[in-house]
């Protein structure tokens, strides 16, 4: 008897499961692309852990955080902050950033621990705000205790990313330009997967 009564409710949940379950896939399919950072190489605007939607019919622009395929392993989805367009020259000198000859402005803000696992006491770095030459900023870590080589990028017609932890990243400067077609979307929203000592509240946007 209570079975027959609680059929109707269980086909409803059932129901609701499986539009659900469709519109995530349509979602996925047209408009945005989930992803979960693995790692703190996108920190201080992605931290490990957190999920990120990327908008895939959005068109990059400087200083966008874009989710794209590794150019040397198919099916790998990475994130990195696009730094120089097709065509342009992007160099890494002395821990200096430079796009077409000329080096990105960086204020410092801050020291900073990051968590990392294996790291007891977190690991010391400086936190800086770094400028594009269109005038738009975003926020970089710089473990000065780690110095990474000296690099010259020329993306003839594909994207140079650098990850915005910049000497605890896997980036152009190791798999090279990030071909158009690689490209999955850029990355607008972020769900948080816990607080960051020493951030400020943190919101959905990815800056």
């Amino acid at each position: 008897m209570s079975t027959g009564r609680h059929r109707p409710l269980l086909k409803g949940f059932l129901t609701l499961l499986f539009l659900a379950a469709i519109a995530a896939a349509v979602v996925r399919a047209f408009v945005l692309l989930p992803a979960q950072a693995q790692g703190n190489e996108m920190a201080p605007a992605v931290f490990r852990g957190d999920w990120v939607a990327a908008a895939m019919r959005a068109k990059p622009i400087r200083g966008d955080v874009i989710l794209y395929e590794h150019p040397q392993k198919k099916g790998v989805l990475r994130m990195g902050r696009l730094i120089g367009l097709p065509g342009e020259a992007v160099s890494f000198k002395d821990q200096v950033v430079s796009v077409a000859g000329k080096a990105l402005a960086r204020t410092k803000i801050d020291k900073f621990v990051l968590e990392e696992d294996g790291v007891p006491g977190g690991r010391p770095m400086e936190r800086y705000r770094e400028t594009g030459p269109d005038g738009r900023s975003w926020g970089v870590l710089m473990d000065l205790r780690r110095r990474t080589r000296d690099i010259e990028i020329q993306a003839k017609d594909g994207f140079v990313v650098l990850g915005d932890n910049r000497n605890h990243a896997v980036d152009s400067r190791e798999h090279g330009p990030v071909p158009v077609a690689n490209l999955r979307g850029v990355v607008t929203y972020y769900l948080s997967a816990k607080p960051v000592k020493g951030i400020e509240t943190r919101g959905t946007r990815v800056q």
